[in-house]
């Protein structure tokens, strides 16, 4: 089982209050977190510094206490750009907030004394702890250097005594709400009772709570590293301190206890198919597992939205999250014992919760209510159900050979509960894929689970066939009649041409009234959509069996399909052309990650009609092949002593080879296609596992790492930990990262097919990423970013105008509050718009499909929050300070 005690030392680390960093909404390492909280704890008075001359007399204000705020303990002004404003107020010694609404960083902000030394500095964000040395007289400075002009804004200094912190808190799971009313500029206080060992999680409005005990010695700060809990050290009274949100008018702080958990609505094994009617608005649920397996679980609010959850044993175990470590994909989730287990919603969140959800709880491969269904739909009756309630998950089970592929079909134009949201599982309750083609290995048995979008209700109907799908299908005549009915909206029809060529389609409708999607499917390669049209010309090969689908609705229907072929028959095959011979041979010895040395090139030039052949002695294990001059014209090969072929290089550069046994091995690089002379440089690489010695983490705000390069032609590698289905993103200097097991095992690279999607890594552990140089670089750099556990991204509130402060930090976190489009912008300090890629917790697209948000703006598809990736479809390193900013389209 795995514990959070790690990550709740490094969140302790962040227990000096709350900080003014601009990642103060997120978790972050902590070797980027320490500095600033010494900087808040321990603000010294600095020698009198120029000072813009103020326009006008500075305004007065008394300072604050916990709660609500008097209206002349509320300063407020309007401030254009480059101007300067003041406001005098006078101040216990102590700890205080200062803090803000209306514009963060683009201004600068001053706490002086009397002598008009600088006793704090405001770092980015709205709000910063300052530690005022003596009581006194005391001004607040403020200029908007580049922000909006005008600006409106609030501003508000609070004593943080806890003798005026007063309000009581209970810390079960539904505990009467402690709000106040709030403008921006508030900070709330609650006492709570707490024990010795005691597991609590705090919430609020803003997400940023400090906790500390009778004698007003920090405990914990959250968020804690990955949202951890915060441990009690001892019986006693206990605070939690927390700002108001800008924009709201309420402020919120929950004190919630893990041990022992209470106030959580229960909820025991159902069935597939069943209204899951547990709808409450509290945080958490207490599942009752009555027996050890696998059991799906799913949580979804009002409008049909998944939500992310993290589940908890009563020992603080995690047995699965989708949210975090360990973090599971599919919501399924392995139970090793019988008992009762908390589950968490919102869990990558310390942001009030106050939304009904409905969870779904049901024993995977024992429950009831799972239809039988066969994988042969194209000429069957479809599969009819009926989406109730928010939160029904619908379950078919079927079965296919080993290493098939499904297709799943619903009529044309389905949209709503009639085109639901599918997900396949094998029987071990592992997710294979959720999207309409899915390959199938592993299991004899798979089962089919439909959620409906949005939390749609109504009737939908689907078929389900394999993509071999001729073999269900009838013969594809020059004219064939096409009848549908409700219980039939496919039809398929196969041949095998004799000829190459084209082929004219023709599809009449005969009766009825609905349209029809058709498609020309080959087998292999591309098909030829037909869409709705009524006549189309497509392809003709010969051996490749052709396929016609067609796609209607559930209702009364003929048409008919008529072909026409023009082509030839191809000629026999002829006698293939002699092998081309070695030209130039030139041996070189295997190379390691790092420096080259000369003897671990081989430099040659190859004239056409020829090969450059060049012996080597290579290791048993992966290595990378790479060539430092024009592509490789034609075919390459890794052959063995005794001429058998290892590896068979393709066009390009690069290669990657799995050299089966240590020996001797020639490299043959043909230029038998070639009209012009092939020449190159050739390293080949063993990429040994034990060679990546270099760390580095995961978070998004991390250190960079350089490592040093002499000659491009080098390869570099760094070795990384992550939990099992975690999905991470690569960047490189190069913009190319391979990611691999510890064994050197290829997992998958960045990019991929012109994007950069993130790569699942299905096992927990270390996994090694490797780069190869950059051309003028004297240094390389391997980035590898976690997707479903993003730590260090700035938090970045929606709305104008943005409050998100400049940082080269690449990502940003959003909470959307509701599903809908959104415009969604990044500008770098000189104004140049950047690209961005929006992704899900679960790492999937949110937009488009792969993420790229276009002309700036994306239809999120739920409520929840989102990680954005600045420049994200590409694996190069960008740099530069961006600005983020999320606003509803109206």
């Amino acid at each position: 089982m795995k514990r959070w005690g790690a990550a709740l030392a490094c969140g302790l680390i962040l227990a000096s209050g709350l900080t003014g960093t601009a990642y103060a909404a997120e978790p972050q390492a902590a070797a980027a977190a320490e500095p600033v909280a010494a900087a808040a704890a321990e603000p010294t008075a600095t020698p009198t510094t120029p000072q813009p001359s103020p326009t006008t007399a500075c305004a007065s204000l008394v300072e604050g206490h916990f709660g609500r705020l008097a209206a002349d303990q509320i300063g407020s002004g309007t401030i254009a750009r480059g101007e300067t404003r003041c406001h005098a107020v006078r101040l216990t010694a102590g700890r205080h907030f200062i803090q803000f609404t209306g514009f963060t960083a683009l201004r600068s902000a001053t706490l002086q004394n009397a002598q008009g030394a600088t006793v704090c500095t405001a770092p980015p964000g709205y709000q910063w702890e300052c530690d005022v040395p003596a009581a006194g007289d005391y001004t607040v400075v403020v200029q908007n250097l580049r922000g909006p002009t005008p600006v409106d804004y609030k501003v508000a200094v609070t004593s943080e005594d806890p003798a005026r912190c007063t309000t009581r808190a209970g810390t079960a799971w539904n505990a009467a709400p402690v709000r106040i009313p709030a403008v921006g500029v508030e900070v709330q206080c609650v006492r709570f009772t707490g024990s010795a060992g005691e597991r609590i999680l705090a919430y609020s409005s803003s997400g940023r709570i400090a906790i500390r005990d009778a004698a007003d010695q920090p405990v914990c700060t959250v968020p804690t590293e990955r949202n951890a809990p915060c441990e009690l050290a001892a019986d006693g009274l206990y605070r939690a301190i927390s700002v108001a949100e800008p924009g709201r008018t309420t402020s919120e702080i929950q004190v919630r206890s893990l041990s022992p958990v209470k106030g959580c609505p229960t909820v025991r094994p159902g069935k597939f198919g069943a209204t899951p009617g547990d709808r409450s608005a509290v945080r958490c649920r207490t599942l009752k597992v009555t027996e050890p397996g696998t059991y799906f679980v799913g949580t979804v609010d009002a409008t049909g939205a998944d939500q992310t959850f993290v589940i908890m044993a009563a020992d603080g175990g995690l047995p699965c999250s989708t949210s975090g470590y360990p973090y599971v994909d599919g919501n399924t989730c392995t139970f090793t014992a019988a008992g009762s287990y908390t589950l968490i919603i919102d869990s990558l969140s310390s942001r009030i919760w106050d939304a009904p959800f409905t969870t779904t709880f049901v024993p995977y491969a024992t429950a009831p209510g799972c239809t039988t269904i066969s994988a042969f739909g194209l000429d069957e009756p479809g599969k009819r159900g009926r989406f109730r309630a928010a939160g029904q998950v619908d379950c078919y089970q079927f079965e296919i050979p080993d290493g098939l592929e499904t297709h799943l079909v619903y009529p044309a134009g389905a949209t709503g509960a009639a085109s639901p949201l599918p997900r396949v599982y094998g029987d071990d309750g592992t997710l294979l894929c959720s999207s309409l083609d899915c390959p199938l290995s592993g299991s004899k048995t798979y089962q089919l689970l439909l959620t409906a979008p949005g939390g749609a209700t109504g009737d939908y109907v689907f078929a389900l066939r394999r993509n071999a799908i001729s073999e269900s299908c009838r013969p594809w005549t020059p004219d064939v009649v096409a009848q549908f009915g409700r219980d039939r909206f496919t039809n398929c029809f196969t041949f095998t041409p004799d000829k190459n060529g084209e082929m004219d389609i023709a599809i009449e409708r005969l009766s009825g009234s609905n349209t029809v999607d058709a498609v020309v499917d080959y087998g292999a390669g591309p098909p030829c959509d037909i869409g709705t049209a009524t006549t189309v010309t497509c392809p003709l090969q010969t051996v490749l069996t052709t396929t016609l689908v067609l796609t209607g609705q559930p209702s009364a229907a003929r048409y008919r399909i008529t072909r026409t072929e023009r082509g030839e028959t191809p000629p026999p095959p002829t006698d293939p052309p002699p092998p081309a011979t070695c030209g130039p041979v030139s041996s070189f010895s295997e190379s390691r990650y790092g420096p080259l040395s000369a003897d671990q090139i081989a430099t040659a030039t190859v004239p056409p009609g020829k090969l450059g052949c060049h012996p080597i002695r290579l290791t048993a294990g992966w290595h990378t092949m790479r060539i430092d001059g024009p592509p490789l014209p034609g075919w390459g090969f890794v052959r063995d002593a005794d001429d058998n072929v290892d590896c068979l290089l393709q066009r390009g550069r690069l290669f990657s080879c799995h050299v089966s046994a240590t020996g001797d091995y020639t490299i043959q690089l043909s230029n038998a296609s070639g009209t012009t002379d092939f020449s190159y440089r050739l390293v080949a690489t063993y990429r040994d596992p034990a060679d990546c010695t270099t760390g580095i983490s995961t978070a998004w705000n991390a250190p960079a790492v350089r490592l040093p390069q002499s000659d491009p032609l080098e390869s570099h590698c760094v070795r990384f930990d992550a939990s099992a289905g975690e999905k991470v993103i690569g960047f490189a200097e190069n913009g190319s990262v391979e990611v691999n097991k510890a064994d050197g095992t290829p997992v998958c690279g960045f990019p991929w097919r012109s994007t950069n999607p993130p790569c699942e890594l299905t096992d927990g552990g270390t996994y090694t990423a490797s780069s190869h140089g950059a051309a003028g670089k004297d240094s390389d750099e391997i980035q590898i970013r976690s997707v479903t556990a993003p730590v260090g991204c700035p938090v970045v509130e929606p709305g104008t105008p943005s409050r998100d402060p400049f940082s080269d930090v690449r990502c940003r976190r959003v909470t959307i509050p509701a599903a809908g489009t959104y415009e969604v912008r990044a500008v770098s300090e000189s104004g140049e718009q950047r690209s961005v890629v929006a992704l899900t917790e679960q790492g999937t697209p949110a937009c488009g499909s792969n993420g790229t948000v276009t002309d700036s703006r994306c239809a999120f598809p739920a409520a929840g929050t989102y990680t954005l990736i600045i420049d994200g479809n590409t694996a190069a390193i960008k740099g530069g300070a961006f600005s983020a900013t999320v606003a509803a389209v109206e």
